[in-house]
Parts: C-alpha cells; sequence; structure tokens
C-alpha cells in the first residue's frame, strides 16, 4: 500500500494489520488502503506521551482519513481523558502526513460497555483539534465497523 500523502518517515515497522487490544477493537474492510499504526509500539517512544492506541490513515474516493482510535474494552469514566489521548494521536499523525493534502479528521472511541449519560455529554461538548479542523469523538461500540463511521463523512 502506498500513500504519497504520507512523509518518507512513516514508521513501516510500528504497522500492524488489526486494530484490536484487550477483546476491543474496530472491524476494518480489507479490501480498502488502511495502514494501522500500533501508537504503543516500543519504537515509536512514546511511553511518556499522551497518545491514543491506533492512529489509521485510510483513502475512500481518493481522499485521505486520519483517524485516531482509543479502545477502552470497559467502561468510560473520564472523558476528558479519552480525548486527551486522541488529541496525543493526532500531534503523531502531524509527522506523517504531508502539509497541504486534503483530509477528515475521524476521532474514534471504541468502547465495551454502555456510557452514563453524563460522560455521554461530556462527549458532545469535546473536540479533537487537527491543522485547524474540530471534531466530535465518534463513539461506537467494540466491533463496529469503521465503514459506517466513513459512510457518515
Amino acid at each position: 500500500m502506498s500513500f504519497s500523502e504520507l512523509g518518507s518517515n512513516f514508521p513501516d515497522h510500528c504497522l500492524v494489520r488489526k486494530c484490536q487490544r484487550d477483546g476491543c477493537g474496530l472491524l476494518l474492510n480489507p479490501k480498502s488502503i488502511n495502514k494501522i499504526l500500533d501508537l504503543d509500539h516500543v519504537v515509536l517512544n512514546l511511553a511518556n506521551h499522551t497518545r491514543c492506541d491506533f492512529l489509521i490513515f485510510t483513502k475512500k474516493n481518493k481522499r485521505v482519513y486520519v483517524v485516531p482510535v482509543e479502545l477502552k474494552s470497559g467502561g468510560v469514566s473520564n472523558a476528558k481523558g479519552v480525548v486527551d489521548q486522541l488529541q496525543g494521536g493526532v500531534e503523531q499523525a502531524n509527522r506523517w502526513l504531508e502539509k497541504g493534502v486534503d483530509f477528515d479528521l475521524i476521532p474514534i472511541l471504541a468502547h465495551g460497555k454502555g456510557l452514563h449519560k453524563d460522560i455521554w455529554n461530556k462527549f458532545r461538548r469535546l473536540k479533537v483539534n487537527f491543522r485547524g479542523r474540530k471534531e466530535k469523538v465518534v463513539l461506537r461500540k467494540c466491533g463496529s465497523k469503521l465503514s459506517e463511521v466513513m459512510t457518515n463523512k
């Protein structure tokens, strides 16, 4: 898979085939062009940085999508903490996405348990910012399809 929009310093050694951890994940279309980075990979040396679990670069109809993903197999008690993790993921994306590339941003939290109304409402107010784009976090159950989220874009 080739993305000319990604910089030459793209860390191929951190690529994985699935967006899955601890019983939670997103289902990806195997026919899509995806680059999935495990941001916990030791080579990235991000142990002391707040970041999400995965960062997905995907293409649909020649458009690039930047998709930071945080996985929570259990419940979520801190919406701001999750948004901070997703924000850390897009800050890493800035290292690999060439300047001037037109893209869509889709920050995703995949969760295993239902969200309390107060947490849900906090997510509705918080946004992830990347290169002038501000997007609300898309909330999905573990096992959801990424393609369903992208059809809404």
